[in-house]
């Protein structure tokens, strides 16, 4: 794994860098320069401001969403909402996969991975891995999606999620 990870680190059309999130304790490697976006959502009954760093590279996506609720009583509920929405915004089928940590994240069951999958009479289907999990009052979303992502790409992706202490 070690090895494909390295060897995906090194191909041409990746070219991975450290970028920060937003104005958020995350870390993220990506492997091209990102634009970052803002819109409001609704979360938990309260309109949040979300950030969204993102970028494109060898026909995959690679995305991190940020958002802080202000109250850590709000994360459980707001992270769920922000699950929601990207799976409604992905549509097609969406199957729970075993939890992942990301270093630095708030534990106590928070973290869920999912898989979700388009398929698209035109083309081959779209697929996506996403990885949800707080920190303090921050919630955040990253995401690796494409026709189909590979594995060696989100792992590489998820296992370069950092957060500050």
């Amino acid at each position: 794994m070690a090895l494909a990870g390295l060897l995906l680190a090194c191909s041409p059309p990746l070219d991975w860098r450290t970028v920060p999130v937003s104005n958020t304790a995350l870390v993220a490697l990506f492997p091209c320069k990102p634009d970052v976006f803002s819109r409001r959502l609704s979360l938990a009954g309260q309109s949040q401001l979300v950030s969204l760093t993102s970028c494109q590279a060898a026909g995959l996506t690679f995305a991190v969403a940020a958002a802080d609720v202000q109250q850590s009583f709000l994360v459980p509920a707001a992270l769920a909402a922000l699950r929601q929405s990207a799976e409604q915004n992905f549509g097609g089928t969406v199957q729970l996969l075993a939890p992942r940590t990301v270093p630095g994240a708030d534990t106590g069951g928070r973290a869920q991975r999912v898989s979700a999958e388009l398929v698209r009479a035109e083309s081959d289907p779209l697929r996506a891995q996403m990885l949800f999990f707080s920190h303090g009052s921050w919630i955040f979303h990253a995401t690796v999606m494409g026709t189909p992502p590979t594995a060696e790409a989100v792992e590489f992706f998820f296992d370069n999620l950092k957060l500050a202490p």
